[in-house]
């Protein structure tokens, strides 16, 4: 369980990380063929589809750590593996 003092520390993370997430599915979509079409930068995809998954790892605990009562060790867990298997 998160002690109620970091409450307003996981809120600030899940804004934050939130806020990143929506920035970078705009840089995605107006700079989208240079990331992802023929003229792309080397690495431009993966860079991208690794950014957004720390990004919502970051968020999707910083949002179980706000629910009450709720041990978010399991699903950081799970969420860490998600990400190592994507990368």
């Amino acid at each position: 369980m998160v002690p109620g003092t970091y409450d307003t520390f996981l809120a600030a993370m899940a804004t934050a990380a939130a806020a990143l997430i929506g920035l970078l599915l705009v840089a995605v979509s107006v700079r989208d063929d240079t990331i992802f079409g023929p003229n792309a930068m080397p690495g431009g995809e993966a860079l991208a589809i690794i950014a957004f998954t720390g990004l919502v790892n970051a968020f999707v605990v910083s949002l179980l750590g706000l629910i009450p009562k709720t041990n978010i060790g399991e699903p950081a867990v799970i969420m860490a593996v998600i990400s190592w298997s994507t990368c």
